[in-house]
């Protein structure tokens, strides 16, 4: 069913684009910090007709920065890209640690030189974005690495570098 929000956006566009913001997203949470752009302005956008991440982009500047926004743009758009992960970790230096990435899907993940992946995992029932080069040698494969230096006021390198990874949820989205 929809809700009266959607059903008016359709009335008005002929268009059924519905913004599916998770039930953990409230619509004043940021989706992109480097635009500072709120969930409920991309919904607002959404049903008013905006169904691409190009169109959202042009209209908010999301995702023109950093690009870590965008998996959760596309996942309001209904287009959700996030692959379940598991995670080794191996000690470097006192602060730095390298993750062994290994996407829960079939085959593999595709990269290059220069790529990063946009890694999320769920703090406190909010789920908290950052992007990280990839390190290990491009190619295809089942696992990737990353390298991330402990933060001390770091949200996400703190929550990854505390306690046992085996118990983090982790979802990546595809090189970028």
């Amino acid at each position: 069913a929809l809700d009266p929000e959607a059903f008016l956006a359709f009335a008005r566009t002929g268009r059924l684009a519905l913004a599916r913001m998770p039930a953990s997203q409230s619509a004043e949470e940021t989706v992109c910090y480097c635009m500072q752009i709120k969930a409920h302005t991309l919904r607002d956008l959404i049903t008013g007709g905006h169904d691409s991440f190009d169109s959202l982009r042009r209209m908010t500047g999301c995702g023109s920065v950093c690009g870590g926004c965008e998996p959760a743009v596309l996942a309001m758009l209904g287009q959700s890209e996030w692959i379940p992960a598991s995670a080794e970790v191996t000690p470097q230096t006192e602060d730095v640690r390298s993750f062994r990435l290994r996407p829960d899907m079939a085959g593999g993940l595709q990269w290059q030189t220069g790529q990063h992946l946009v890694i999320s995992g769920r703090i406190d029932e909010v789920w908290v974005n950052r992007n990280y080069t990839i390190t290990s040698a491009p190619g295809e494969g089942a696992e990737l690495e990353i390298a991330v230096k402990r933060e001390p006021l770091g949200v996400f390198s703190r929550w990854l570098f505390d306690g046992p990874l085996a118990e983090k949820e982790l979802r990546i989205a595809p090189p970028r």
